[in-house]
């Protein structure tokens, strides 16, 4: 059946298929862009959610620290807090407006936001009202109300101290007991006790032994004491009606920042799933394309070739027995109306043209015959003629003949032995040019290893001489620790000391109760609380001096351990520049050894170069004597047989291939598994093969060899030695399989290069794999190795 396709040229029908190529190239890039916008979209939608999640954490950091600072005034009643506060209270509503900036217009979070304003605003005026209630009442006990009471109290209590009258004094120690009481609890009902201890002192003074004049003043000492205390206490309750508004106006606000960072990190979520999302779609629609238009693709190309391999390989046939005489077969495909049936018609006119040439040769056949009879019936003539006339000249020239071809085959000998001789001395100077070379190449290498250890050894003396700065600066900062440590127990004797002169005073006080009676009761419990209270401090202090003492005893021994690590540390360091001066003139001799060495390969490639030159001379001695033999030889036969036609010399010039190596295998590379050495001799081997090739300039196909085996072999290789690292424990894996990738990435590099014949891909490639190869069995699989064998040995 025809071909639905051959009345096409071959111009529309390879157009098409690159037509379709480029509509499949098309639909991908589109499809790709679709992907890209939607992921684009998602990823700024990410993106803003991933600020407005943290403008919602540096606020809520922000609201902990002004609590913080809330919590640090209330304890402390320090004014330095409510500036901090303030400070923090900027900050979240900085973030606040991040988060505003951050959001869209129409973001449905705007509200949530506004609220947080409002209660933040709340929690500030709040906080206010708090520290100006506080300021009111006193930051210290000589501030505010706090200082006015004091004051009254210590007027009152001197007005006492003039007037020697114990119940007086009990009355008074007793309201001044229900004043503490207060202030320690704020509960309001020792307001109601306080009142009836106004009465108490009222009625104690009134029969006490007070002289009538002095007592309006004392009275009046009281109503001040009664107003400052009344005063303070309405606003000590007042506060923790503040403290209470306080914490809610901060609770109310802490759920909406919440809210916020969930519903930022949520959206984020959301976001980064739809991205992934279009990526999966994408990636579906562009396989679906690929295979639909690869499909098509396969359709079309197996009918082009179908269309175009068929007529082609039906030609060749025609002209092969055209071109074997055989002027009877058929030429197809003349009917095409493409290039094809343009060649068809070629070939019918060139089977033609061959047809009347070969009549015109069968008449000159004809002709000549007639003319050769008639030439070889005047040559039998003149043949007799000349043999009877020149008979003896003839014998004559034949001796000579043979003389000449028994000294030519002689002389051939001669050569042919030169020449063998010549080609055993330049094998030889080839092979030992090669060992040379190979020689020269290893003290490089050497030259470049011992460099590379000068370097790090200097790098070791560097870091050792940090490490001893840094010991020592840590030996110092643990001294000044123990110094500090020693003041603090100077503190703790003197903390000790005071709790033991409070608790004298106690039990002076508890005697002074005990003599004063019945009216002593009172201040009686207050000096045992005191006692109680020193005990238990100098217990605590007791226990502070030991642990302070632990800690001496720990900074000493520390201090010790840093002194004796930092003499390690120089030891290190002066070791390091030992080695770092040996390696300096192991570096020097190595490069004197890489000069001589290069030398010697020099003078071997000029012995090699002259042997070759006598070897070619040899040769052409021996097919110069060749040629006298044969000459000679020939000249007997035709002095013996003078009709005979003159023969041909035949000169065949043989070339021979130099078996090339460059990589040697020895027994020093064997890592002792032999899966992997079998498999690093067989790299060995496609390397010898690839420099063979290029040195006979056909490098291109040899390196697409080596890179279809490398893709065919190299994974299993690898995978092989990393479960082998992983299996025995082995330390260095991690840079071990960062070697292994860094080869399959450089490999792929290069491919690319030489599929799109960058002109220096092949050399490149030839370059790495012929260095990296020998580096990673000498370096990483010795190492590797080594290990294997200690293990095996400690096992």
């Amino acid at each position: 059946m025809r071909n639905p396709l051959s009345r096409f040229s071959l111009k529309i029908q390879i157009g098409s298929l690159v037509a379709l190529a480029g509509l499949v190239l098309s639909t991908l890039l589109a499809v790709d862009l679709m992907e890209q916008s939607i992921a684009d979209r998602a990823n700024a939608i990410a993106a803003r959610e991933t600020i407005i999640g943290d403008q919602a954490g540096a606020v809520d950091r922000a609201l902990l620290n002004a609590r913080r600072h809330e919590k640090d005034f209330l304890l402390r009643g320090e004014a330095k807090y409510i500036a901090q506060h303030a400070e923090s209270i900027r900050a979240a509503r900085a973030a606040l407006d991040g988060m505003t900036s951050a959001m869209v217009t129409d973001d449905v979070r705007h509200p949530q936001i506004d609220a947080v304003r409002k209660g933040l605003t709340t929690y500030v005026d709040a906080f206010r009202v708090l520290t100006e209630r506080h300021i009111l009442v006193g930051l210290t006990v000589n501030d505010g109300l706090t200082g006015a009471l004091r004051k009254s109290v210590h007027e009152i209590e001197s007005a006492l101290k003039s007037h020697d009258d114990p119940p007086l004094a009990v009355a008074m120690l007793t309201i001044r007991r229900d004043e503490k009481d207060f202030f320690a609890r704020l509960d309001p009902k020792y307001l109601d006790e306080m009142a009836q201890n106004y009465v108490d002192f009222e009625k104690a003074l009134s029969v006490s032994a007070v002289p009538a004049r002095d007592r309006p003043a004392i009275l009046n000492l009281l109503a001040d004491y009664r107003r400052d205390f009344t005063a303070a206490a309405e606003a000590s309750l007042a506060m923790v009606g503040d403290g209470t508004v306080l914490a809610s106006s901060y609770a109310s606000v802490q759920p909406l920042i919440d809210a916020l960072d969930d519903e930022a990190l949520t959206a984020m979520k959301v976001a980064k799933e739809r991205a992934h999302q279009a990526d999966e779609t994408a990636g579906r629609m562009m396989l679906s394309v690929m295979a639909s238009g690869f499909a098509i693709m396969v359709v079309i190309g197996t009918l082009i070739a179908r269309s175009i391999y068929g007529p082609i390989t039906a030609m060749t046939g025609v002209m092969g027995e055209l071109a074997g005489d055989n002027l009877s077969v058929t030429v197809p495909f003349t009917d095409r109306g493409d290039e094809l049936g343009g060649m068809a018609k070629s070939v019918g006119h060139f089977k033609d043209q061959l047809i009347r040439v070969r009549q015109l040769e069968a008449a000159q056949e004809e002709q000549k015959r007639r003319a050769e009879a008639d030439r070889l019936a005047a040559m039998r003539k003149l043949a007799d003629t000349f043999e009877g006339s020149v008979g003896k000249v003839i014998e004559t020239v034949t001796s000579a003949a043979t003389e000449l071809e028994a000294a030519s085959g002689q002389m051939a000998g001669t050569a042919t032995e030169t020449s063998s001789q010549a080609t055993t001395v330049a094998s030889a100077a080839q092979q030992a040019s090669t060992n040379v070379q190979t020689v020269a190449s290893a003290t490089e290498e050497l030259a470049s290893s011992i460099k590379e250890i000068a370097h790090q050894v200097e790098r070791s003396q560097a870091v050792s001489h940090h490490a001893g700065d840094e010991a020592h600066t840590t030996t110092m900062q643990v001294q000044a620790l123990s110094a500090n440590v020693g003041k603090i127990g100077e503190i703790v004797k003197l903390i000790n000391d005071i709790a033991s002169q409070t608790n004298l005073l106690a039990l002076n006080a508890t005697i002074e109760a005990a003599r004063a009676g019945e009216a002593g009761k009172g201040f009686a419990v207050v000096a045992g609380e005191v006692k109680d209270l020193a005990n238990q401090t100098a217990k605590a202090t007791s226990e502070i001096a030991g642990q302070i003492q632990a800690v001496q005893d720990s900074t000493r021994v520390a201090v010790h351990a840093i002194e004796s690590i930092s003499k390690v540390i120089a030891e290190m360091g002066e070791i390091s520049s030992a080695v770092a001066a040996a390696v300096e003139q192991q570096t020097a001799a190595t490069g004197e050894i890489a000069r001589n060495v290069e030398q010697a390969a020099e003078g071997t490639q000029e012995v090699t170069r002259n042997i070759v030159s006598v070897e070619q001379a040899a040769k052409e001695t021996g097919q110069a004597a060749e040629q006298i033999r044969e000459s000679s030889g020939e000249l007997s036969r035709q002095a013996e047989f003078l009709r005979h036609e003159v023969g041909q010399f035949l000169i065949q010039v043989r070339s021979e291939k130099k078996d090339m190596v460059l990589l040697h295998w020895d027994r020093d590379l064997e890592a002792g598994v032999t899966s992997i050495d079998r498999y690093h001799q067989e790299k060995f081997e496609h390397i010898n093969e690839f420099y063979r090739q290029m040195m006979s300039e056909d490098g291109g196909k040899a390196a697409i060899a080596l890179l279809s085996e490398i893709d065919r072999s190299i994974q299993g290789h690898f995978g092989e030695e990393e479960a082998l690292m992983a299996k025995c424990g082995y330390g260095d894996g991690e840079a071990h399989r960062r070697s292994h990738k860094a080869f399959q990435e450089r490999i792929r590099a290069l491919r690319t290069g030489i599929e799109t014949n960058h002109p220096e891909a092949v050399s490149q490639l030839f370059d790495y794999v012929s260095d990296w190869f020998p580096d990673h069995i000498r370096n990483e699989d010795m190492a590797l190795a080594l290990f294997l064998r200690d293990r095996k040995m400690a096992a």
